[in-house]
């Protein structure tokens, strides 16, 4: 009897662990159809290092365990081509009547709160100072042999503007500790909300065969 009450409380405990796991998810941001890999996961790395794991054409990894530098696991995920990252920058601020620049840098600067929301959901890959905090990552795009293109989104530059980079470029091999890669991956077809479902119903029914099993 010792031994089933011990147990019941390991099964209770690993589900609770389990559901909240579920609950608070692994801090990917699903934003236009996609679910985000948070870019701060992948700084540290060059254009190159994307470029030795993934096919620039389509986004896919096309080699075995899909490992950036051997270390950061990114099966299951796509390179972000600029169209992607600027249609997820689109889902947060409208950018209307901008264009695409893909031969020279291309800013634009935007109302100090414009882009609040989404550097609330993404993680900001430089946060000195702490008043312009930074969310910058390689596209799979190239302008040339050796100019790489970043994206990304500086909040408050200057203290009175937010500033996107639309593209702008670095050599392909540089390797830069504000710079990780845009990367995502297919919505799960199971939503999070249904397994959070399934966990906290087999809690509920282990809480109640442990109560029975209390009166018998």
């Amino acid at each position: 009897m010792l031994y089933l009450r011990s147990f019941n409380r390991f099964i209770l405990i690993g589900i609770t662990f389990t559901l909240l796991l579920f609950a608070g998810g692994a801090n990917a941001v699903v934003v236009d159809g996609k679910d985000w890999r948070q870019v701060v996961d992948t700084t540290g790395y060059s254009w190159n290092d994307f470029d030795a794991i993934f096919d620039t054409t389509t986004g896919a990894c096309d080699v075995v365990g899909c490992l950036l530098g051997g270390t950061v696991d990114l099966t299951g995920f796509t390179w972000a081509s600029n169209a992607d990252v600027s249609s997820m920058f689109d889902t947060y601020h409208a950018f209307t009547g901008i264009d695409n620049n893909y031969v020279a840098d291309h800013y634009v600067g935007l109302a100090p709160t414009s882009l609040d929301a989404m550097q609330s959901d993404f993680t900001p890959t430089n946060t000195i100072p702490a008043s312009q905090r930074q969310t910058k990552g390689w596209t799979r795009h190239q302008l040339n042999t050796n100019s790489a293109t970043v994206y990304g989104a500086h909040d408050s530059f200057g203290g009175s503007i937010d500033v996107v980079y639309r593209e702008i470029h670095f050599g392909d091999a540089q390797i830069i500790s504000e710079i990780g890669g845009w990367a995502y991956k297919p919505v799960s077809n199971v939503p999070v909300p249904a397994a959070i479902w399934l966990f906290g119903t087999a809690l509920i029914g282990l809480v109640g065969i442990s109560k029975r099993r209390k009166t018998i």
